[in-house]
């Protein structure tokens, strides 16, 4: 079988790329040179995941920027893939903090290009793959960001070491029902929604199979290191992984007056890797999933610490820092029971602690081996 996977050189799209082609896929990768013009140069981590590309058995190289709509028609038109997976721009998200993305999104300049980078370039895979091959899986990695501050209006009770919802309706966390109006977001954000129901809508209307995974804060690419002979990293999504990283390097942390008990949940993205497979396999028309490490992967910033801390036998400072982005999530983590209700064989599988133990066993800013 063969799988198409864009932005196959960020962080997320090395780890899909690497886990079907351990699957027995033939993988075809699709990055363009944009990548590394935006950064100004090559960055360690990019050449390590083109490494790692390199060595997989069953990869093919394309590059090509999904925004050319006549380049993207005819290399799926000749590929024709048994599933496609649209990653390159929750990569993107992935790779620099969000704060960046906000300010630069922020300018007249830097809006066309997530535009571009979401809407424009969604648009274009969808259209391509409804012409070749409209029975293939069409997999959009959204994310939970298009909620806006929505989840703000929650009510919130303060505990000792976080704050929680009060509200019942949450008791699992935020829902794929969430409202996305009369809200403040992001530029980014609102780029990923126009994608987001355009993904949907091309199931509903065409009846093509598709799904939007709104993906929450990812982490670690350490465990599909060790399973897949993966040599990729992912930097961080949320806190988490860089307050291990400066635990490890004995660094203070800047924490926002008033945040420490601000709450987020944590996926491995081998386990989101695990449910792109599971749709691939057994897809469905305009489907919508929040997908997140949900209640049991959620912590503060306070309780996260308390477990680094335990994992490394280090103690963590902590300095003051600005505040954060306007419109960031007090408290969030993902209701996941309709993914598991939908792919009962799915579920979180990697907890907590293993995501921090691996991170600390091999830290993100090292070289790969």
């Amino acid at each position: 079988m063969k799988i198409l996977v864009t932005g196959s050189c960020g962080p997320m799209g090395t780890i899909l790329s690497g886990c079907f082609s351990a699957l027995g896929f033939d993988v075809h990768g699709i990055d363009s040179a944009k990548r590394t013009a935006c950064s100004g140069s090559e960055s360690d981590a990019l050449r390590d995941r083109k490494l790692a590309l390199a060595r997989l058995p069953r990869f093919v190289d394309h590059e090509l920027d999904t925004g050319d709509r006549r380049g993207v028609i005819d290399l799926i038109g000749a590929v024709r893939p048994d599933a496609v997976v649209h990653a390159a721009s929750q990569s993107d998200i992935l790779a620099a903090p969000d704060a960046a993305h906000h300010a630069d999104a922020a300018t007249e300049a830097g809006l066309p290009g997530y535009v571009d980078a979401s809407a424009a370039s969604t648009l274009n895979l969808l259209e391509a793959t409804r012409r070749a091959c409209a029975s293939t899986p069409f997999v959009f990695l959204s994310t939970k960001s298009i909620y806006g501050e929505g989840p703000n209006r929650i009510a919130l009770r303060e505990l000792e070491t976080r704050w929680e919802f009060a509200d019942e309706r949450y008791a699992h966390g935020i829902p794929e029902t969430f409202p996305i109006d009369d809200c403040k977001a992001s530029a980014v954000s609102h780029c990923k929604v126009a994608a987001d129901v355009m993904v949907q809508e091309y199931g509903h209307y065409f009846g093509l199979p598709t799904v939007c995974l709104r993906v929450g804060s990812v982490v670690g690419a350490h465990l599909v290191a060790e399973r897949y002979g993966e040599h990729s990293r992912i930097p961080a999504g949320g806190f988490l992984a860089d307050l291990v990283r400066w635990n490890v390097e004995e660094r203070a942390f800047p924490v926002a007056a008033g945040t420490d008990r601000y709450v987020r949940d944590y996926i491995h993205a081998f386990d989101v890797a695990r449910f792109v497979h599971e749709f691939v396999r057994s897809p469905r028309v305009g489907a919508v999933y929040n997908i997140g490490g949900g209640r049991a992967n959620a912590c503060s910033i306070l309780e996260a610490v308390e477990l680094i801390e335990d994992v490394t036998g280090k103690k963590q400072r902590i300095l003051p820092a600005d505040e954060y982005v306007a419109g960031d999530h007090t408290c969030y983590y993902s209701d996941i029971r309709r993914a598991k209700a939908h792919y009962p064989g799915w579920d979180v599988t990697v907890g907590l602690r293993e995501i921090i133990e691996g991170v600390a066993a091999e830290p993100l800013f090292r070289q790969a081996a």
